[in-house]
Formats: structure tokens, C-alpha cells, sequence
């Protein structure tokens, strides 16, 4: 911490500026641990690796199946319909990948 402390103090900038600066990457590092145990969870339960609980959840009210959707965006209230959201980040993300695979199989055979 006085390592960067004096980094900043070279650069004119203030302790407040510090703060800020280890409350955003301490935010980040907590959102980071949040989503691995997310995962963790989710594989406990046997569900996909990449997938987190909330998007598993969805998929589950998606396919008329009984979920917790209600309780998990309840406790985060600050993400309206974040299973939703977990689920289209994940989806989009499965989709992106599989696509990316076809197109260099496709590049391959063209050479």
C-alpha cells in the first residue's frame, strides 16, 4: 500500500484518489469471487462449468421448470431481472463460441 501510495504521491494525485482507486478494485475482486462461486454452485448442483446459477435458473423458468428466479433478482435489487441477464450473457457467449469453431473449420477447408 505505500508503494502505491507513493506512486500516486508522484503524480500529484491525492489519498482520496487512493481510496477510490483500492474501493474500485476491491468492488472488482469482490464481483469476480461472486461470480466463481456462482459457478462453483452451479457445478455442485451438475450443471455446465461456464454457466453461473442465476442463468441456470432462467433457463429452468424458460423450460417451465421449478426455479428460484424470484429470490435470486429479489436479493440483487440492483440488477432488474438479472437472471435474465445472466442467462443472455451466457447464451450469447455459447452461441459466439460455437459460430467462431465453424467459421475457422470453414477458413481451414477454403486453404
Amino acid at each position: 500500500m505505500k508503494n502505491i501510495a507513493k506512486t500516486f504521491k508522484g503524480q500529484g494525485k491525492s489519498i482520496g484518489s487512493l481510496m477510490r482507486y483500492s474501493r474500485i478494485r476491491t468492488l472488482k475482486y469482490l464481483e469476480r469471487v461472486g461470480l466463481a462461486l456462482s459457478c462453483l454452485i452451479n457445478v455442485i448442483a451438475f450443471g455446465p462449468s461456464n454457466q453461473t446459477f442465476s442463468a441456470r435458473n432462467h433457463a429452468w423458468r424458460r423450460d417451465g421448470r421449478p426455479n428460484i428466479c424470484f429470490i435470486i433478482d429479489f436479493f440483487i435489487f440492483w440488477d432488474k431481472d438479472h437472471c435474465l441477464h445472466s442467462w443472455l450473457y451466457w447464451y450469447t457467449g455459447k452461441n459466439i463460441r460455437k459460430v467462431g469453431k465453424k467459421y475457422l473449420q470453414d477458413l481451414e477447408n477454403m486453404i
